[in-house]
């Protein structure tokens, strides 16, 4: 034996050991002889924790005190009255506490009584002093292996309900999957059970963008802790090839090439992922050895099969998988399953076809009354009822993905109060088409909000409104988040400060969108500051004074978070400070007017324009300086940039809807964290004040 299992065999043995001198020892015997003879054996035997007992009554007393490791019992009474105590011991005791029985006989039906009273052991008394202790310890370890594998059993089980809770986490939450389904008019319904407490599959459901939606659904061979491995592994691999997410025939390539490294030669997964498209109404898939995904037409009177597209996953490197387009038109469904849900181990020849199933699901859409959201459990439920078993043989995955009938415009008329509300104020105004209602409601969800009245309670993030509802945009500002954006469509003749953003009733569904898109960034980006002010530690609030300089928007929202730690009301800060600090850039060093960002704004091209102009050679080198000043009653912060100033003489703070786009910006600074901001010098240096 090796020199390392010697050393291991003596570790265990001396913990085995220690557990046996350890060890509390009931002895029941109304005899003083036979008391005092038990009691000496076992002390010369090393042990020592013995307590006695006379008879049931105070054996039961001293049993309910302190549940002993083992139970002698000898007394002087006949065999039937010993093994009547015995079970009425075994009453009290769990099963695994040895009960050691002597007895004056010892024949074969002695034995049988004794055994069936709940006796571990049997010897005949009297007995040889090495064979009792023989039977004492024999029972002792006996005793706490039982113990030890419980606890290893306890042990286990606890980390594989820790293993199962994880690989269910894996899975997208109820939550989740409404929101993607909601936004995409879509109706998704699934169900998974490993066939022991872990298995195989996995699938996920995931947002391609405001339109497409992508699904997934993977079964690996075997199951059990080994499937399982792989799955986690799996959903790594997933999760980490976002960018081909649009393209399936690459993702999948993609996939494959990384399980080809990792899964052994005997391992190797079945994969389906398709990408629904709303607006296109339809489903580019690729199908990598899937059971045969089906499309279930005209609420499941014809079906159409999905060919595979390439072999499974994980066995062969450099497979370019052809990718393949289905139509998919309003209560069309697509159906995606693991291999259990058709197949019968026990019996091979009851196992269902391709075709055999299709239409033994088309029968439950046509003749069966389901309930709304339960057709998936439907499908489970005539699996079970076909092979009258409760469990099936396999890890099993089911997924449904029914197209709903468009939405009404008036299904988007909210009627209680909307939190962060996208509020289109004009519904009927021709530039707002369907293509830009179902576009916000892919980026918002039930946060969109269509029609002339706004539910009371209800908190306005952005408003879209025409020419004819101009009051609308006061009644969105007296119900306004802190960072209220909004948008005019109209024609040339409306002030073109009256809003953030004034579009022509020409405008296109792109402009819109990109729009749209500005006015969501301008309340993410105030959202993230506060966010990221609330989690960031520094000690920048205990400096007095400190000079800083900065060139890009990058750097002046990093040193806005910084350098607001140091004030109260962090997060309002900065966000204040970040509109002076991004002016100074913009406005000042980049020379941007309010007029030109407006129309980068709405061509989309107002970052790379950013980009640009900071390469550029009359650019390039110019600084904003920000200085920070502390005293006992008052933070000052003094922000210089190098640019020819402006006329600040004429800017109107208190009315920012009038004013350029610098002057909106010094407003929102000032209704949120300044009370106090003068412009100096030419309008290139600002100073913000914060009493203490």
């Amino acid at each position: 034996m090796p020199k390392q299992a010697l050393q291991n065999l003596a570790v265990v043995s001396r913990e085995f050991q220690s557990k046996l001198e350890d060890a509390s020892i009931l002895i029941i015997t109304n005899e003083e002889l036979a008391r005092d003879r038990v009691a000496r054996v076992l002390l010369n035997a090393d042990l020592q924790c013995l307590e006695f007992a006379e008879n049931f009554s105070s054996a039961s007393i001293a049993v309910n005190e302190h549940i002993p490791d083992l139970v002698i019992l000898n007394t002087d009474l006949d065999a039937e009255a010993n093994l009547e105590i015995c079970r009425r011991l075994r009453s009290l005791l769990d099963e695994q506490i040895p009960i050691i029985l002597q007895l004056p006989r010892d024949d074969q039906l002695t034995r049988l009584k004794a055994f069936r009273a709940g006796a571990t052991e049997i010897i005949t008394d009297p007995s040889s002093e090495g064979e009792f202790i023989l039977r004492v310890k024999r029972a002792l370890e006996r005793k706490n292996l039982v113990n030890q594998l419980r606890k290893d059993q306890s042990r286990l089980q606890q980390d594989l309900q820790a293993a199962q809770n994880m690989q269910s986490a894996l899975l997208p939450s109820e939550k989740n999957i409404a929101k993607f389904s909601e936004a995409r008019n879509v109706e998704i319904e699934s169900f998974y059970e490993a066939s022991n407490m872990l298995g195989g599959d996995w699938w996920y459901a995931a947002a391609i963008d405001n339109s497409r939606l992508g699904i997934f659904l993977f079964d690996l061979s075997g199951h059990g802790v080994t499937a399982a491995i792989n799955a986690f592994r799996l959903q790594l691999l997933v999760r980490s090839l976002k960018e081909y997410k649009a393209e399936p025939g690459l993702w999948m390539s993609t996939l494959n090439n990384e399980l080809e490294k990792i899964l052994p030669a005997e391992q190797f997964s079945t994969g389906f992922y398709g990408i629904y498209h709303k607006r296109k109404q339809t489903l580019e898939y690729v199908n990598a050895g899937s059971p045969c995904p089906f499309v279930f037409r005209k609420n499941g009177k014809t079906f159409q099969k999905l060919d595979s597209t390439g072999p499974i996953l994980g066995c062969v490197s450099e497979i370019e998988y052809e990718a393949k387009t289905v139509t998919l038109k309003s209560n069309d469904r697509v159906f995606l399953y693991s291999d259990a849900l058709y197949e019968d181990f026990d019996n091979p020849d009851n196992s269902l076809s391709s075709q055999e199933l299709g239409e033994q699901i088309s029968d439950i859409l046509v003749n069966q009354k389901v309930e709304e959201g339960k057709f998936v459990e439907a499908v489970i439920q005539r699996m079970v009822d076909r092979t009258g078993k409760s469990k099936f043989d396999d890890d099993l995955t089911v997924l449904s993905m029914k197209v709903l009938p468009p939405k009404s415009i008036q299904e988007y008329c909210r009627t209680e109060a909307v939190k962060d509300c996208v509020w289109i104020a004009s519904p009927q105004c021709d530039t707002i088409s369907e293509e830009l209602i179902e576009y916000l409601y892919g980026e918002y969800g039930a946060s969109l909000h269509l029609g002339e009245e706004l539910p009371p309670g209800s908190q306005v993030d952005f408003v879209i409104t025409d020419e004819a509802n101009l009051d609308k945009l006061q009644i969105a500002k007296e119900n306004s988040t802190e960072f209220l954006s909004s948008i005019v469509i109209a024609s040339s003749a409306v002030n073109q400060d009256i809003a953030d953003f004034v579009l022509p009733e020409t405008a296109d569904i792109e402009m819109l969108k990109t729009v749209c898109r500005a006015c969501r960034e301008i309340s993410q980006q105030s959202q993230n500051l506060r966010q990221e002010v609330s989690l960031r530690k520094s000690a920048i609030g205990t400096i007095n004074n400190g000079e800083f300089s900065f060139k890009t928007l990058i750097e002046a929202r990093n040193l806005s978070t910084m350098l607001a730690i140091a004030c109260p009301n962090a997060d309002l800060v900065a966000i204040g400070l970040r509109e002076l600090m991004v002016n100074a850039v913009e406005h000042g060093n980049l020379e941007i007017t309010s007029e030109q960002k407006q129309k980068l704004i709405m061509s989309g091209s107002w970052k790379a324009e950013i980009d640009r102009r900071l390469e550029m050679p009359q650019y390039v080198n110019r600084e904003v300086v920000i200085r920070y000043a502390r005293s006992s009653k008052r933070i000052t912060f003094t922000i210089e940039d190098e640019g020819a100033g402006f006329d600040y003489a004429a800017l109107d703070q208190e009315t920012p809807s009038e004013t350029t786009y610098r002057g909106r910006g010094i407003a929102l600074a000032k209704q949120l964290a300044f009370p106090d901001i003068e412009y100096l010098g030419c309008g290139n240096k600002v100073r913000a004040s914060i009493d203490l």
